[in-house]
Parts: C-alpha cells; sequence; structure tokens
C-alpha cells in the first residue's frame, strides 16, 4: 500500500460493493479495496489490500452518496481531491470499484 491514508469508506448497503471497505491514498491517488478480520479483542484487522484503480488530484476523503439524491440518477462517491482544490463526483460500478468521473467542484 501507499504510505499515506487520504480517506477511508465502508460501501454503504443498495451501492455496489455494499459491505465492502475502500481506502485512497493521497498523493498518489491509489484506490485500494480492503479486506478485514475480526481480532481476539473485538477489533479487526485488515488482512488484504488489493489496488483496484488510481484517481488523479490526490484525494484525501470518501464518501458516499445517499442513493435517490438528487442529482445522483445512479449510485455515486464524491471524492475530496485535495491537490486539485476540488470535491469530484464519480459514478460507480463493477462492485465499486470501477468508476467513472462526471464533473468537479472547486472548493
Amino acid at each position: 500500500m501507499a504510505s499515506s491514508v487520504g480517506g477511508l469508506a465502508l460501501v454503504p448497503a443498495g451501492h455496489p460493493g455494499a459491505g465492502s471497505w475502500k481506502l485512497v491514498s493521497w498523493s498518489g491517488g491509489q484506490w485500494y479495496e480492503l479486506t478485514l478480520v475480526p481480532d481476539a479483542t473485538g477489533t479487526y484487522d485488515v488482512t488484504g489490500a488489493v489496488l483496484r484503480l488510481t484517481l488523479a488530484g490526490g484525494p484525501e476523503g470518501i464518501v458516499y452518496v445517499p442513493l435517490g439524491s438528487p442529482l445522483f440518477p445512479v449510485p455515486g462517491v464524491l471524492v475530496s481531491e485535495y491537490s486539485a482544490g476540488k470535491v469530484a463526483t464519480y459514478d460507480t460500478y463493477g462492485g465499486g470499484n470501477r468508476i467513472l468521473v462526471v464533473r468537479g467542484f472547486n472548493n
């Protein structure tokens, strides 16, 4: 994994890849899918991280758009692109590991 975690999110119910964990790394833009398993202390261990794609703009945070939100006819995710100074919106598909940039908004 890249050295700097930018954001971590649990994919909500109804979205492609629901129940999985996604992590983005600043500044390289790596988008990972994580595998977590419970440990003996009641928390979880990361036992796998698979690089799924790379985003531009230096992602620093991710949040899933609630299903049915106005202007979002398909499941989507917002990504704070710190290095680019904007928030980008992406449509998600393919288990939540394939995304299509829709538009960006300046901060």
